[in-house]
């Protein structure tokens, strides 16, 4: 994966503040499960790709 396919799926993440706008009674859990599984899709399409996610193995 390049840096290119990589920003594209950060410009994917769902951002707390555009959910709070359209649901003002979204509790900040609720968010953090929605990142959790928008994180989980990320990490099959990376393994997909690359067959690891590539940071993990550089630190």
């Amino acid at each position: 994966m390049n840096q290119k396919e990589f920003i594209q799926l950060l410009r994917q993440m769902p951002l707390y503040g555009e959910m709070k706008a359209q649901n003002p009674l979204l509790k900040i859990g609720q968010y953090f499960t929605v990142l959790k599984e928008w994180y989980q899709k990320v990490e099959e399409q990376l393994d997909e790709k690359t067959g690891s996610f590539g940071v993990s193995d550089a630190v």
